[in-house]
């Protein structure tokens, strides 16, 4: 079935019978490069104030750079602003490169130091740094290693690689001050005097059950495994010869020699 269209005048027609005009000359034809031209938009000229504005918005470096990131400090950026740090007579930071150049503390808020290390003291050419209060103290000051403050007093104690009040180098479990005792034992970095070491902490003599000296005068120990002997107390069970620095055959807290020991096996 054809489709059809009535016009004004109450006629119907159908689409085949419509009139087309026709072009017997191949030059009314259109040009297809000029139509696809005239439909494409005209492109936008760049507004010079545009451009201009966004040159002004770029972040401008100074010229100056941070002392503690070496990175160039830009215009119009908050700076931090510090003397005395040699070679410059004025420095500047970025807030967040304000730290201890010990423990790395943010000191943009807080009172912070310019010294040189205590490593770097007397080295030609040492370069100044940042430092927190309490780092600062120990560039200057020793600090105790019981009560964690500065040591001002001159009579100090230096044990165990680190220094002590006087008063304060003592035993950690029982206080008794141990500047004037002949021995202690070190456990921890922490001295400890030898009452409380055998009391507490020394290992026992599985012959005898007494507390086996640690001090070098206490004559050491002979340990096998998890058990231990006095020197002299390491001896066989049944002949009791010493077996200090003799071949052993230990039995639990029992020790034979090899002559004993084959009896023994025997006997079982």
């Amino acid at each position: 079935m054809r489709p059809h269209r009535v016009s004004d005048s109450g006629s119907v027609s159908s689409r085949s019978s419509r009139s087309r005009p026709a072009l017997n000359n191949p030059d009314d034809m259109p040009d297809i490069k000029t139509m696809k031209r005239r439909r494409r938009p005209q492109q936008q000229q760049p507004d010079p104030h545009e451009e201009e504005l966004k040159k002004k918005s770029r972040p401008q470096e100074s010229g100056i750079i941070c002392r503690g990131c070496s990175l160039p400090l830009v215009i119009g950026e908050v700076v931090v602003q510090i003397g005395r740090l040699e070679p410059e007579e004025r420095s500047y930071f970025h807030p967040m490169c304000v730290i201890c150049s010990q423990c790395g503390e943010l000191l943009v808020d807080l009172r912070c130091f310019v010294d040189i290390g205590w490593e770097e003291r007397g080295t030609p050419g040492a370069e100044e740094r940042l430092f927190c209060g309490r780092h600062w103290a120990d560039n200057r000051r020793p600090r105790c290693a019981a009560c964690d403050e500065t040591i001002h007093q001159p009579k100090q104690v230096y044990e165990l690689n680190t220094t002590w009040h006087f008063r304060h180098f003592a035993c950690y479990i029982c206080d008794a001050n141990l500047t004037d005792a002949s021995t202690y034992v070190p456990r921890d970095g922490k001295p400890l005097c030898m009452d409380c070491y055998t009391q507490h902490i020394a290992d026992k003599c599985v012959a005898c059950g007494r507390a086996i000296d640690a001090s070098r005068g206490g004559g050491g120990k002979i340990s096998i495994q998890d058990k231990h002997w006095h020197p002299k107390c390491f001896a066989c069970k049944m002949c009791k010869t010493s077996l200090k620095g003799k071949p052993c055959v230990p039995k639990g807290t029992r020790v034979y020699c090899k002559k004993c020991y084959k009896k023994v096996a025997k006997v079982k």
